[in-house]
């Protein structure tokens, strides 16, 4: 399980790496190092707030969902399990219906999902471990399970409420961070327009 959150955006960048990429590929590699770098505080942050211990008593005992391999809290795993994306791909709004069939009643129908528009996202935290997703994101949709009630009344005074561990990294981060993304991206746009200058002559 794969959650992303938080992104910084810059309008146009996508572009303009497509075209850097086409010029200079070296360029282009050396831009994505240095966006993961600057990210780094991101995911240093966000592992320092996973806790050491199953952040509730029923978590020792197994998987987090009933008959699912790999949902077993593990706190090396779950702070492993943050790293930084750089460059994921926009989506434009688009509805898919998906065919379901029910072959103990013979019957079959048609579930339609509306999906929403995604802009290119410069930089993305993810977290790959899937316990430690479930237990950062539990209790953000409306619906009180009892998982999400248990992890609120054991957990949500040391843990804080969710997302517990990413939305709280981005931000303690994001300003230093939005500043070096910005210094970065200014270098390339400068390197782009060099090279424009170069092809026109000018």
């Amino acid at each position: 399980m794969a959650r992303l959150i938080n992104t910084l955006e810059i309008k146009g960048i996508q572009e303009t790496l497509k075209e850097l990429n086409l010029i200079d590929r070296r360029a282009r590699l050396q831009f994505s190092k240095d966006i993961k770098k600057a990210g780094a505080i991101v995911v240093e942050n966000a592992r320092e707030l996973i806790p050491t211990e199953p952040p509730i008593s029923g978590m020792r005992r197994g998987n987090l969902v009933g008959g699912r391999d790999g949902t077993k809290w593990n706190s090396e795993a779950a702070k492993k399990g943050f790293i930084i994306i750089v460059g994921r791909a926009g989506a434009k709004a688009k509805r898919v219906d998906f065919k379901r069939t029910v072959p103990q009643l013979g019957v079959s129908h048609t579930q339609r999902v509306d999906f929403k528009a995604r802009p290119y996202e410069l930089m993305v935290l993810r977290q790959r471990d899937a316990a430690a997703a479930i237990w950062d994101h539990a209790g953000i949709k409306a619906g009180n399970t009892a998982f999400v009630a248990n992890l609120n009344a054991e957990g949500e005074v040391k843990h804080g409420p969710p997302p517990r561990a990413s939305e709280p990294a981005v931000e303690k981060s994001r300003e230093g961070v939005e500043a070096e993304v910005k210094i970065i991206v200014k270098k390339v746009m400068d390197k782009m327009n060099k090279k424009f200058k170069a092809r026109s002559g000018n």
